[in-house]
Formats: C-alpha cells, sequence, structure tokens
C-alpha cells in the first residue's frame, strides 16, 4: 500500500509498479491457464494492461502480437520484465528520460 501511495508523488516508483504489475498479470494468467503458452500469457498481460488504460483490446490486438513476439523467446521473468518496461517507455516516456535505468536495463535484456 505505501508503495502505491509513493507511486503518486515519485515517477520512479511509479516506472516500476507499471512494470511489477505487468509481471505479476503474467504470472496470473500462467496461473489460471497453465496449459498455454509464455505468448499467450505475455499477450494476456499486454492486453490486460491495454484495456486498464481504456483500450479495447480487439483494437490492440496486431500490437500485442508485435510487442509479445520480441520477448517470447526470453526466459521468465525477463520475458514479462521486458514487456513491462517496454510498456513504461509507450506509456511514460517521461519516466524513461528521468530514469535512464529503464531503458538500460531493457537494452541489457535484449538480445543483441
Amino acid at each position: 500500500m505505501f508503495r502505491f501511495l509513493k507511486s503518486l508523488v515519485d515517477s520512479e516508483v511509479m516506472g516500476e509498479e507499471i512494470v511489477q504489475k505487468n509481471i505479476k498479470t503474467y504470472f496470473l494468467a500462467k496461473k489460471m491457464h497453465p496449459n498455454l503458452t509464455s505468448f499467450d500469457w505475455l499477450m494476456a498481460a499486454y492486453l490486460g494492461r491495454m484495456q486498464a488504460r481504456g483500450s479495447n483490446p480487439e483494437e490492440c490486438m496486431h500490437d500485442a502480437q508485435v510487442q509479445c513476439i520480441m520477448f517470447d523467446e526470453l526466459p521468465e521473468p525477463r520475458n514479462a520484465r521486458a514487456l513491462g518496461l517496454c510498456m513504461l517507455l509507450q506509456e511514460r516516456p517521461d519516466i524513461i528520460r528521468d530514469y535512464p535505468k529503464f531503458m538500460e536495463e531493457l537494452e541489457n535484456i535484449l538480445p543483441s
């Protein structure tokens, strides 16, 4: 609870909260649908985030596929974290600009 309140005034904490929420959603999807693939769980995390932001998941399907395919070959939980960092980049470029550690981490996770 304290971390959430702190995220309201601290952009760095907000950035980490966005990424962590993505990871939690990924593993919740995995728990709810254990017979699916990591790509499906990444898609669930991406589409869930888009829906929470007020977007229609059906309209985001192509973007979700493009984003998720990039991270599907990464091991867990790096795949979900990389997707979360990418989503942070899309949603809050100001946080990425002010806290370059997020972009550096994404670059380090992605294969060269």
